[in-house]
């Protein structure tokens, strides 16, 4: 029961991830705010999913893993419920910094609690649960526009799920401050350092930022891409976005019946070398009905890199502290979210967007390095506590 109320509460994390895009166009008439207003919006969220990630180990131990998890829901909770009755920009801005805090918290402690209970498939398929989450939060933005509960239908909406699996977790509360604890078959080889070498540490969120920038630059200028370098029309392009993020949940889901037979490493390497090998296709020849098939294959292939990276930390660094390590990492993932793709999309603007899927193919292989480099150390580390 305790695992599939976490892949629930993942599916409620992602509704929330997906609904602003979707609302704003909405928005921002009652508003009176201009279109890149939502930059803002999302900004202040990233802003507090980062301060959540860092310092999500010190809430867990203060409040257990279910008060943790309690807290996250009932910020995401609130903040739903404030943009649903949100008169103002000002007032939409003032919940979104809760709303990144509680999205944070969740993300950081229950991909802790996976890659420190489950194996690699059950990370796959928690990330494949946000994946329907984020795919089924514009479609009942949707279903309340055609009503007169509007946009405003869909933010209650979800804040009815958010509310929901709250009471699951308070009603089931014992159960989750049990389940938190570390198992104890898993003990550290050797006393914890305070925190990891700089070289290690610097790969370690490396790879966290250049894969998820990537991620997110296809979502954000993919469309601009095909437009830019293969002539398509806005709503074809549209379409070759939509087919990349099904791929990304699609992909989870298959990443994760493979993750059985596969090692994370072996995972990495194959679906980072692939995505690369497909960015080339893209660059060089795939066109039309050609490009959205590579968009669909490209989400497939990076889908299970994230997982993989996640659900391998606490083999990378036996001893540490691994809520710590996985603050850092969903941190580093949003630092390149926010920081990446917009500066990206300024360079493609001034140069050309057709240069998109080469950037990509080097990102990717720059993840593939700073694994390599991890499993180096982790191998060189092992082999001197055995000396």
């Amino acid at each position: 029961m305790i695992l599939l109320l976490v892949y629930l509460v993942f599916i409620g994390v992602g509704l929330p991830d997906s609904l602003l895009g979707t609302a704003w166009p909405f928005m921002m008439g009652g508003f009176g705010a201009s279109v890149d207003s939502a930059g803002l919006l999302s900004m202040t969220i990233s802003a507090g999913i980062i301060l959540a990630s860092l310092t999500a180990y010190r809430l867990t131990r203060r409040l257990g893993f279910g008060g943790s998890a309690v807290c996250g829901l009932a910020l995401l909770a609130a903040a739903l419920t404030g943009y649903a009755l949100a008169g103002s920009l000002c007032c939409a801005l003032a919940c979104s910094l809760p709303l990144g805090f509680g999205s944070g918290l969740l993300q950081t402690i229950f991909n802790e609690f996976v890659a420190g209970h489950y194996t690699a498939r059950h990370m796959n398929w928690l990330h494949g649960a946000w994946g329907v989450g984020a795919v089924a939060g514009p479609l009942l933005v949707a279903a309340f526009s055609r009503t007169g509960a509007g946009w405003r239908g869909g933010y209650w909406g979800v804040a009815a799920v958010e509310a929901m699996l709250l009471a699951a977790i308070l009603l089931t509360l014992p159960h989750w401050n049990k389940a938190g604890a570390r198992p104890a078959a898993r003990p550290a080889k050797k006393p914890a350092a305070g925190r990891p070498p700089l070289a290690s540490g610097v790969c370690m969120a490396g790879q966290f930022f250049l894969y998820c920038s990537m991620e997110n630059t296809v979502m954000l200028w993919g469309a601009s891409y095909l437009i830019a370098a293969k002539g398509m029309e806005a709503a074809q392009a549209a379409q070759g976005v939509s087919l990349f993020f099904l791929g990304i949940t699609l992909g989870r889901f298959l990443g994760g019946a493979a993750a059985k037979r596969v090692t994370n490493m072996r995972m990495i390497a194959c679906c980072t070398l692939a995505a690369a090998v497909l960015d080339l296709i893209l660059l060089f020849f795939a066109a039309g009905v050609g490009a959205l098939a590579a968009f669909l294959l490209l989400g497939c292939c990076m889908a299970p890199i994230y997982p993989a990276m996640l659900h391998q930390t606490p083999a990378f660094f036996p001893g540490q502290d691994p809520q710590r390590l996985m603050g850092i990492q969903v941190a580093s993932a949003y630092v390149g979210i926010l920081a990446l793709p917009p500066l990206l999309g300024r360079i493609f603007s001034l140069a050309s967007f057709r240069l998109l899927p080469a950037v990509q193919a080097v990102c990717l292989l720059g993840v593939l390095l700073c694994v390599r480099a991890l499993k180096r150390r982790s191998e060189a580390e092992a082999a001197n506590t055995h000396v």
